[in-house]
């Protein structure tokens, strides 16, 4: 999964909320593109942090230029921007990660998991 990125050597992600992830059931919805440089910095983050966790189902969502995927995953979730990260619990929606997180990816999600 995510084979056109690199796994981070540089990154640690922080250990409480890899505990609050590592405690919970979700999906994480990665929608992404190799061409996207945002996306060439995020990932390698992202590949990181799954190696933390192992409870999660990751849908991997690799877009086209006009963010369209065969499946449809962006547009059912309106993921314009990439990357974007979307964190479901029960089909519903919890977090979401546009571009950039506020403070890292595990903490951002780990606050608005239930």
């Amino acid at each position: 999964m995510f084979k056109d990125y690199p796994v981070s050597d540089w990154y640690q992600p922080n250990e409480e909320a890899v505990k609050v992830l590592q405690a919970k059931q979700f999906e994480l919805i990665v929608v992404h593109a190799p061409w996207c440089g945002d996306c060439q910095y995020t990932l390698p983050l992202v590949k990181k942090l799954l190696e933390k966790i192992n409870n999660v189902k990751v849908v991997d969502c690799l877009v086209d230029r006009q963010k369209k995927d065969p499946a449809g995953i962006a547009e059912k979730y309106q993921a314009k921007r990439i990357p974007t990260l979307i964190a479901l619990q029960n089909g519903q929606e919890v977090a979401r990660i546009t571009e950039f997180p506020e403070i890292t990816i595990e903490q951002d999600i780990a606050a608005k998991l239930k």
